[in-house]
């Protein structure tokens, strides 16, 4: 886990992240990304060479007492100085949280001058050796090496880091979001209105593009959106071409900027410009057609695009008119299929946004189309076309329009959804036959079948969001400081919207923390892309505090809201509970004592009730005093399985026959009850008496026992003798308190 932890760390500091790594990966430069790492990896790996080679020589100088060149020098103790500081801070990240979420090389981006430095200096004493192995004027040799660091190694990076942003970071992050927190009124659009399609969804105005255009082309429509109010669910913007008679004739229907921005994710006060291209058939005749904008709420209960009927919908907004001049005539059986306002008639098509949009127009005879057979356009992956997810449907019925010249164009829209696998996928009319248009799907892929094996099931359902299936936790004793690794498999019961955070406790019977893991649901992969009906298996890392008192603590585990610095926990329910809950138990961990393995001070032999032996104890002091309480530890064996949970009874008697200090608790604090004890293992169980004010001077009996707090019986006490012990009380040592001067 460390040296996985150090590589992702490596990697994310010099280029890695999980943006990237998608759009690489959709790409296909995987290969170039992990050929360079291997050459910055090649490259650091000679720098730090360098560097210890340095020290190296450096300390056979001064052991040697001769001269040396590498004298002390504040400012690169400065350099070095800062870059331990922030590599100690990742570090100690890491050992607060071991897991992945801390792995994030841009923590030591504050150190980038002195990495830088100390990069240079590596390579610097690595060229000076092959110099000086190699011989020659001294001047010739700095010159030849200052030659090589500075365009062989700086200027391959420079290039490097060129080539990169270039080939890498631009295509994945660019072109950035399209939205503004510019007042509406200073933004230039064509046509203001405010029309409110749902409560914070605002549209405010919008730009035709062009007032005409060639039929066989995409009409352009910019869209300007106002988020009055965080949506908690996503939206399908359909915009439509009516002719004259307000029949539609063709359709583009999708979310808003082409998927990478669903309503979902709006924030509020700001503006979002949407360019949308609506595609036109190529038989459309001359004339007027007018363009209308719906907006449709989604579903949240389904990984396919599916309009919410249950949600009243508004009339279509007209947004003006266009003129459309005749293009050139389909031929039956042509098929066009439009991305981003590009038409494709043949050839492959590379898809790697998530709810991106693509709308395939078809001709076909108007004689040949019957209501049966409205629906005959599909794309079929090239893998697995006739099983459950090999076809990709449209997200509604084709809207048709009789062309001129017995054609019928049918218009189909479909979007990259979660649930369509990533793939090939070909597309066919409605008797099977290819197009010669494939459509290369590079997104995430998902899990939609139930994972084979959960550990331990639960079901929990946490605000009807999502259900906790079942969980593995590794449940053996851990020494404070170590970890305690657990597994969660999860299943989205509906598309969320609100950011969640896990919450693991482990808590003692006191409910006091001492561990804690908190982190967004999901991790390195937020709920808030998790789709209905999928299966997540998420890790954790909960730590045991380094002073965490030993005994048995139990897990607990919720999933919580913050909202303005309020924490709302999710209700929680399972199939044996009737009533919701903040938090569900994941077990049991004992957390063990770290003097468990040393063997006591003070040895004895002593049985309780043929259940539990006491072989010895230690003591703070040997003397007793007013101003300092005395600690015991007892270590406690069982012999055989106590059937009931016993409670410890140490006692101070005075001279005068009193109990002047005493502590009854179950062992450790209560922590671990006796019925919890595994034969022969060792209990370490801590005590702290202090004497009560007016206590007299003289001897005192330190005394211990157990007994059955139901019933008050004290269990029998048998010394190595065999011979009972007055009282059932043990007596461990005799203390001395001295008059004080």
């Amino acid at each position: 886990d460390w040296l996985n932890w150090a590589d992702l760390t490596f990697r994310t500091f010099w280029f890695h992240s999980s943006s990237t790594l998608s759009g690489l990966t959709a790409r296909g430069n995987l290969g170039v990304y992990w050929g360079a790492y291997v050459l910055i990896g090649l490259i650091t790996v000679i720098a730090l060479w360098g560097l210890l080679s340095r020290l190296w020589r450096y300390g056979r100088s001064t052991r040697s007492g001769g001269s040396s060149i590498l004298t002390w020098r504040p400012d690169v103790t400065v350099l070095v100085l800062v870059f331990l500081v922030y590599l100690g801070l990742v570090a100690a990240r890491h050992f607060m949280q071991p897991s992945f979420v801390t792995a994030q090389g841009r923590h030591l981006f504050p150190a980038l001058v002195p990495i830088a430095f100390l990069l240079v200096s590596g390579w610097e004493e690595v060229l000076r050796s092959l110099a000086h192995a190699e011989g020659g004027s001294s001047a010739k040799l700095r010159s030849s090496r200052d030659r090589v660091l500075a365009v062989g190694i700086g200027g391959g990076l420079l290039a490097f880091s060129l080539f990169a942003l270039l080939a890498f970071i631009v295509p994945v992050f660019y072109p950035f979001l399209p939205l503004s927190s510019t007042d509406p009124d200073d933004i230039p659009i064509a046509h203001r209105v405010e029309v409110s399609f749902a409560d914070g969804l605002d549209l405010v105005g919008y730009d035709l593009n062009t007032s005409e255009t060639e039929a066989g082309e995409a009409l352009p429509i910019t869209l300007y959106w106002r988020v009055g109010k965080e949506q908690v669910q996503d939206y399908l913007v359909t915009l439509c071409l009516h002719e004259k008679g307000g029949q539609a004739v063709t359709c583009h229907q999708g979310h808003p900027v082409d998927g990478r921005y669903p309503t979902r994710a709006w924030e509020e006060e700001y503006v979002i410009r949407d360019a949308v291209h609506l595609p036109t058939p190529t038989c459309l005749p001359t004339g007027s057609y007018e363009v209308r904008l719906s907006v449709s709420p989604l579903r949240l209960d389904t990984p396919v695009a599916a309009i919410d009927t249950a949600v009243p919908g508004m009339e279509p907004l007209p947004l003006g008119q266009v003129l459309v001049a005749a293009g050139q005539q389909p031929e039956v059986n042509d098929v066009d299929l439009w991305v981003e306002g590009k038409r494709h008639s043949h050839g492959s098509i590379r898809l790697t946004q998530l709810r991106q949009a693509l709308t395939a127009i078809t001709y076909q005879p108007t004689s040949n189309l019957s209501d049966a057979e409205q629906d005959v356009v599909r794309l079929l992956s090239d893998t697995t076309p006739s099983a459950p997810g090999g076809s990709w449907s449209e997200i509604s019925p084709p809207i048709t329009y009789d062309c001129p010249g017995g054609l019928t164009a049918a218009t189909y829209s479909f979007l990259i959804d979660p649930a369509l696998p990533p793939g090939t996928y070909q597309l066919a009319t409605g008797e099977g036959s290819e197009a010669g248009l494939r459509v290369n799907v590079l997104t995430r892929a998902r899990k939609f079948d139930p994972p084979d094996n959960v550990p331990v099931a639960r079901n929990a359902v946490f605000a009807e969001d999502v259900e906790l299936l079942g969980y593995e936790v590794d449940l053996s004793p851990r020494l404070p400081g170590e970890v305690i690794n657990i597994t969660a498999y999860w299943r989205t019961h509906r598309t969320m919207s609100h950011p969640y955070i896990t919450s693991v406790h482990l808590l003692d019977n006191a409910v006091t923390m001492w561990g804690q893991f908190d982190n967004p649901l999901g991790g390195a992969y937020p709920h808030l892309l998790w789709a209905p009906g999928e299966y997540v298996r998420e890790e954790y890392s909960l730590i045991v505090a380094p002073n965490a008192p030993p005994g048995t603590h139990n897990i607990e585990f919720g999933v919580y809201r913050l909202v303005k610095g309020e924490y709302y926990f999710l209700p929680v329910t399972t199939f044996d509970t009737s009533e919701p809950a903040k938090h569900i138990d994941l077990g049991q961990v004992r957390v063990l004592d770290p003097g468990r393995t040393k063997p006591p001070d003070y040895p004895l032999t002593v049985e309780l009730g043929g259940q539990i032996h006491l072989p010895g104890f230690d003591l703070s002091k040997q003397e007793l005093s007013q101003d300092e309480p005395l600690d015991l530890t007892l270590y406690w064996q069982a012999v055989d399985h106590p059937t009931i949970d016993y409670t410890v009874f140490t006692q101070l008697v005075g001279p005068d026959g009193q109990v002047w200090a005493q502590q009854d608790n179950q062992p450790q604090a209560g922590r671990y009850p006796t019925t919890s004890w595994e034969i022969r293992d060792t209990v370490v169980d801590r005590y702290s008496l202090p004497l009560r004010g007016g206590a007299p001077t003289g001897q005192y009996q330190l005394l211990v026992g157990m007994y059955d707090l139901q019933t008050g019986q004290r269990l029998q006490a048998i010394d190595a003798e065999g011979n009972c012990l007055p009282d059932d009380a043990i007596p461990l040592a005799t203390l001395v308190l001295e008059e004080e001067h």
